[in-house]
């Protein structure tokens, strides 16, 4: 899982998995999802999303070693900087 912010047009794009852009569909106001063309959600845009705090990530309910987990979020990027 990958998280993007981009400063300029305030969006926070979440990539759950890799694959294939096909075809886009906004599900509520300013919420888009991001199709495979298998139909399997690849990703998610947040769209003025710069009201959250992203100085703080949260990952709950995962089964992902702790150790992993830290690892994966040290190489996460916020505005371009990473995130410890």
């Amino acid at each position: 899982m990958r998280l993007q912010y981009y400063p300029e047009t305030k969006s926070l794009y979440i990539k759950l998995a890799e694959g294939t852009y096909c075809e886009s569909e906004e599900i509520v106001d300013g919420i888009v999802v991001d199709f495979t063309k298998e139909g399997k959600v690849l990703a998610l845009d947040i769209h003025d999303a710069s009201g959250f705090d992203m100085s703080v990530l949260e990952v709950e309910g995962f089964d992902v070693p702790i150790s992993a987990a830290n690892e994966r979020a040290s190489e996460s990027v916020v505005n371009g900087q990473p995130v410890a």
